[in-house]
């Protein structure tokens, strides 16, 4: 076999012991100063945004009370509309029924009383008889 060849083993060992320092030494000095100056900008940003998120929900929870503070206030103030047109049609339903019956439908008023009266007294004498 020739992994197990004694007079071939040293240059591989030497060779790879090499080839493995210096792939390390690279990652050492090139790649791991700029992963880690890329985590602390990370964990930088995310501080940023944590305080920058924190602002914009207590700005959120103010801008909810003022709506809701508006929303109620719109309400009441609806609701006051719709009672006071509910009370003034209701006060010109009367005054017009009112004038209505008093001016319009006097004559027309007397007359059903007078007929009610006279079918009373044809009864009360039909029934007397």
């Amino acid at each position: 076999m020739p992994q197990l060849d004694i007079m071939t083993f040293m240059p591989q060992f030497v060779w790879l012991t090499l080839i493995f320092l210096t792939f390390y030494q690279i990652i050492l000095q090139i790649f791991l100063p700029k992963i880690s100056t890329n985590l602390k900008l990370r964990q930088f940003q995310v501080k940023q945004s944590d305080s920058h998120i924190l602002s914009l929900k207590n700005e959120e929870s103010n801008l909810l009370t003022s709506y809701d503070a508006l929303v109620k206030e719109g309400i009441t103030e609806s609701r006051r509309i719709f009672t006071n047109a509910i009370d003034l049609s209701g006060q010109w339903i009367h005054t017009t029924l009112t004038n209505t019956n008093t001016k319009d439908l006097k004559n027309t008023n007397i007359e059903y009383i007078q007929a009610l009266a006279e079918m009373k007294a044809k009864i009360f004498l039909v029934c007397k008889s």
